[in-house]
Order: structure tokens, then sequence, then C-alpha cells
């Protein structure tokens, strides 16, 4: 059951995380030199929910739109999250506000059980810092339709043993990607940076042995 994994998850998130080890298996570029932020960088928080549907443990991703020009981002699968705002106090209180802006998830309706690693995005001058949160119960959602063309909820179990990575091509403003990882999320695919975080979520899972009875609620 998963109310018996919460803790030992708190305990992991607050030990030395696998960051670069785990973001190299879904990262698009083989080096890791360009996630070093530069003097300029953006903040941006994001928020990776658990929660129930159906029984197990679910994960909540969303699909960005294609309305604004310059997001860099436009069409892909993200968590809820984005850029701090000044009256933001802290990457925490970004990331809970985006989650209620984007998804309409407050934060009564979740915990916060720590953070993950951060990671830089040099397309578009990101460092993102993502937190991981648990749901004990069931949730609703109301999308910002200006940011989120939709959700994308799936089965937490069904990461677990990476039988869904695979690797495509992907065309991103003009220029062809070859062999980028990723994971398909029944048809949708999951890459980048969001990924690259997933993945950490599933290392430090894979650490602490979880199985999918685990995942049940």
């Amino acid at each position: 059951m998963i109310t018996k994994l919460i803790p030992k998850l708190v305990n992991r998130l607050n030990d030395t995380l696998p960051g670069e080890k785990a973001f190299q298996k879904l990262s698009p570029i083989p080096i890791k030199g360009y996630r070093k932020p530069t003097e300029d960088y953006s903040p941006a928080g994001v928020m990776s929910l658990i929660y129930p549907k159906e029984g197990q443990a679910h994960i909540l991703f969303m699909k960005r739109t294609s309305l604004h020009p310059n997001d860099k981002h436009a069409g892909q699968i993200s968590f809820p999250g984005g850029k701090k705002d000044p009256e933001d106090i802290d990457m925490e209180a970004c990331a809970i506000r985006e989650c209620w802006e984007e998804v309409g998830v407050q934060k009564d309706k979740y915990a916060i059980l720590g953070e993950l690693s951060e990671l830089y995005i040099s397309v578009s001058n990101f460092l993102i810092q993502p937190y991981l949160a648990y749901a004990k119960n069931p949730l609703t959602f109301e999308i910002e339709t200006k940011e989120v063309s939709e959700l994308i909820e799936f089965p937490l179990a069904n990461l677990l043993d990476y039988k869904n990575l695979d690797v495509t091509e992907i065309l991103v403003r003009g220029y062809k990607m070859k062999n980028v990882p990723y994971f398909d999320l029944n048809g949708q695919v999951l890459w980048g940076a969001t990924s690259m975080i997933t993945s950490e979520i599933i290392h430090v899972m894979r650490e602490l042995d979880v199985s999918p009875k685990d995942l049940i609620y």
C-alpha cells in the first residue's frame, strides 16, 4: 500500500539525490555541459503530483498549448509549473501557484514530499526546481485553456520497469533530433526535461524497491 511508501520517499528525498545519473538516461543530448546555468537564467518551479485514480497511484502530466509563439516548449508534455513570479516567496510557492493556475489543484489537496534535483534547460534558459507531491484522495482538475490543451493521467506503476522507454526522431523548430529517448504514454511522447525529472522519480523508487503493489491506494 502506498501509505507505507510515503515515509520512505520523504526520507529518501532528504538524502543525496541521483540527479545527473537519472537525467542521463533520458537526456536528448548525451553531454551534461549544456545544462550549466547561465548567469541570467530564469528560475521555475514544477509540481509532480502522485494521486489515486481507480485505486492506483497515477502521476499527472499536461500537454502545453501552442498558442504562445515565444513558448519554446509549446505542444510538449510537462508537469504543472512555470516561471517564478516576484510575489512567490520561494520556489515551492512558485510550484504551488502554478499548479493551482494551470490545473486547478489547491495546496490543501496534497502534501509536498520533498524536492527533486534542479535541472537547467538551455533552450529556454530555465533552471527548474521540481517538487514531488502526494494526494491521499482523488483529484479534480480545472485546466487553464490558454496554457494547457489536455491532461495525461498515467499509472505510476507502468513507468517503474522502463518498458515503455524508446527512442525516436523529434523535429524541434526545424531541427531534427535523432535517437531521442522518450516515455510512451499511451501514444503520447514524453521527452526532454519532464522525462528527465520523471526518470529521477523512477530511479528513487527503484532504489526503494518499489513494486506495483506498493502503489495501490
